[in-house]
């Protein structure tokens, strides 16, 4: 008669210890979130538009100012360009920035993506969690141009 290898006893439910087959406890069933964690989620979301919102009133009077050539906000780099920073901006010619923006309570998370483009970006990318530290970052990069 032939005998058990690991791998058909794992694939039945069961770990070898030692010279014995012991069962596995099964996996946590996934867990959806509470109610509570979706709309602080929606918190969040709201959170970080009102950002987008707040930069992008800024970044329309910096263009009327002339202080600014050019602007763009990717609305849905997930789908057109996954990982491109939320915000393109002309300073001067030769001097343009991106800018990914995150929830201003600083718990936001950089997907890998992402970091590639920012990595990209160099010393002209930033992430930014309020409209204090775009325009902050933006008086820097015309300070270094």
């Amino acid at each position: 008669m032939g005998s058990w290898t690991e791998q058909t006893l794992a694939a039945k439910g069961y770990a070898v210890q030692g010279s014995r087959a012991v069962p596995v406890a099964p996996a946590a069933p996934r867990r959806h979130p509470s109610i509570a964690e979706q709309w602080a989620d929606r918190e969040d979301q709201r959170r970080e538009s009102e950002l987008q919102a707040e930069v992008e009133v800024w970044l329309t009077g910096e263009v009327a100012a002339c202080r600014v050539l050019c602007w763009t906000h990717v609305r849905s780099p997930r789908k057109d360009r996954p990982g491109l920073p939320d915000l393109v901006i002309g300073l001067a010619p030769g001097l343009v920035v991106a800018v990914e923006l995150k929830r201003p309570d600083g718990t936001g998370r950089l997907r890998p993506e992402q970091e590639t483009w920012l990595r990209a970006w160099g010393e002209r990318g930033a992430v930014c969690c309020s409209l204090a530290q775009v325009q902050a970052q933006v008086r820097a990069w015309r300070v270094g141009a």
